[in-house]
């Protein structure tokens, strides 16, 4: 009986204890797409350099693009290759053809060194993903 009550109570924590935080992460089908006028999303730079910044500082931008296709333009997700960059912001309604939007990432400061981190935005573009690139050096405590 002893047993059955320590199984069962490890059971419980071990259970309760599992992250259920879910990602806002969709999927892209292929009826999604356009192939014969497909959105496009065009960015007035895909990548940014943040210069040289101390340890622990966040860093901010906003890649800001136009939908220059002829159909709307839906963002799925924006996925950072690691935690420390995080996408902070995106249009979730469809974006019209000759309108716009922006992404906004912020970047901690971890690290030291050269950074450079990619951003993919997956979108009912063709191809489906769009990549942005956050660069720059890091320096920490001597």
């Amino acid at each position: 009986m002893k047993n059955t009550t320590i199984i069962a109570i490890i059971s419980l924590m071990i259970f309760s204890c599992q992250n259920t935080d879910k990602k806002e992460v969709n999927t892209i089908s292929i009826d999604m797409i356009d192939n014969e006028n497909p959105p496009v999303m065009e960015f007035e730079n895909d990548e940014f350099d943040f210069g040289t910044i101390a340890q622990g500082q966040k860093v901010s931008y906003t890649f800001k693009f136009t939908n220059t296709g002829k159909s709307d333009l839906a963002i799925m997700s924006v996925v950072p290759t690691c935690g420390c960059t995080v996408p902070s912001d995106w249009p979730k309604q469809p974006i019209k053809p000759g309108k716009g939007g922006e992404i906004t990432v912020e970047y901690d400061g971890s690290g030291n060194g050269v950074v450079k981190k990619l951003i993919t935005v997956n979108a009912n573009t063709k191809p489906s993903y769009n990549k942005l690139n956050i660069k720059g050096k890091v320096i920490g405590p001597q």
